[in-house]
């Protein structure tokens, strides 16, 4: 019985094996069909995934197209060399007046930049270098030149009549491509914004000769004006990560940290500045001067007994120059006040010391 039935599968197998194939490629390709359709759904789920992210980065690229007009007029500028060939844009380009303030001549400027400026161009230029040095003499024989000795270790500032300004501070850098802070504009609100600080910084640079050879040894001291301080900062617009587009590097530098930089390093170097001086002529005078305003360039990096020490010194000076008086012995009260702080001052505190100063300039000179 099972050899004949096992005979009648094998018959029945052999009669419906056609049939049986053909049901089987069937089935297959209705697999293969159901796949394809699974698969391409799967894929085209997932790329519309991506339409956010596209929309967001065409609407970024969009607001950096639409912001150029705002950054035009002012542009970075991270190195000496780039800050050199803008001082020489500003020689070439201005008509009636320059103003240029730089640590050094040797290293920014030559004798042959300003030989073929116009008669009717006035150059106003400040640097640390003395009035007897031969090189300031060289230039000051160059009609229209006004020169002024401003010790300066940093700071560029230069300006074309009310066209163009560009200010920075030199950085301790080895990287010849990074070794500059600053900024250029040619927007005139803003040129009208840093005018005051020029103007202040000129003011206090000096002509004569016996003077600024004596003034040459206190750093560089401005004010700036409020309003400055009072800006409302540019919108800071971060480097696209790819091209969207055909435009390429259309991101421009991020101008806020920047300026931000900028600003708290000018505010560093510009901490207290004096109105009172000695009258030209006066030795004695112009010592004590020296010694109370390298004071206070040195005061934010000394403790409370240190600056007694350093009075100390300076009384003593006030002494052999100008004998006992009220005065000295006010200096001697400021003396025993900070004598056994030995911690660095607050700012109220130097803030006293610096008005004292003025005060007892006031009654020694």
């Amino acid at each position: 019985n099972f050899e004949t039935k096992m005979n009648k599968i094998h018959e029945l197998i052999k009669e419906n094996k056609e049939d049986l194939f053909g049901g089987m490629k069937n089935l297959e390709i209705k697999i293969v069909e159901n796949l394809n359709s699974i698969i391409q759904n799967s894929i085209n789920e997932v790329s519309s995934l991506n339409n956010p992210i596209e929309h967001v980065l065409k609407k970024y690229f969009q607001e950096i197209v639409s912001s150029d007009s705002t950054i035009n007029n002012i542009w970075i500028i991270n190195s000496v060399t780039k800050i050199n060939e803008e001082i020489k844009k500003i020689i070439n380009n201005s008509k009636e007046e320059i103003t240029i303030i730089i640590p050094n001549l040797e290293n920014y400027l030559s004798i042959e930049q300003l030989k073929e400026i116009t008669s009717n161009l006035t150059i106003k230029i400040a640097s640390s270098e003395a009035h007897t040095n031969s090189l300031v003499k060289k230039f000051k024989n160059i009609n229209n030149l006004t020169y002024k000795t401003l010790q300066n270790d940093d700071l560029i500032l230069a300006k074309a009549d009310n066209d163009q300004i560009v200010i920075g501070i030199k950085q301790d850098s080895k990287d010849i491509l990074s070794n500059f802070i600053g900024i250029g504009s040619n927007f005139e609100p803003f040129i009208t914004l840093l005018n005051p600080v020029l103007q202040s910084i000129w003011e206090h640079a000096y002509t004569d000769t016996f003077y600024a050879a004596q003034k040459a040894k206190t750093k560089i001291s401005t004010i700036i004006p409020s309003d400055l301080q009072d800006k409302k900062e540019a919108t800071k617009i971060k480097k696209i990560p790819k091209k969207i587009s055909e435009k390429q590097n259309v991101s421009p530098p991020p101008l806020n940290g920047q300026i931000k930089d900028l600003k708290k390093k000018l505010q560093e170097k510009i901490d207290f500045l004096s109105a009172v001086h000695p009258k030209t002529g006066d030795n004695a005078a112009v010592l004590i001067d020296t010694a109370l305003n390298n004071l206070i360039q040195k005061i934010s990096n000394l403790k409370g007994n240190e600056i007694s020490k350093e009075l100390q010194n300076i009384a003593d000076l006030i002494l052999e120059k100008k004998g006992f008086s009220v005065t000295l012995h006010k200096i001697r009260i400021t003396i025993n006040k900070y004598k056994n702080k030995s911690t660095l001052l607050d700012e109220n505190d130097k803030k006293d010391i610096f008005q004292e100063i003025e005060t007892w300039k006031q009654k020694l000179f």
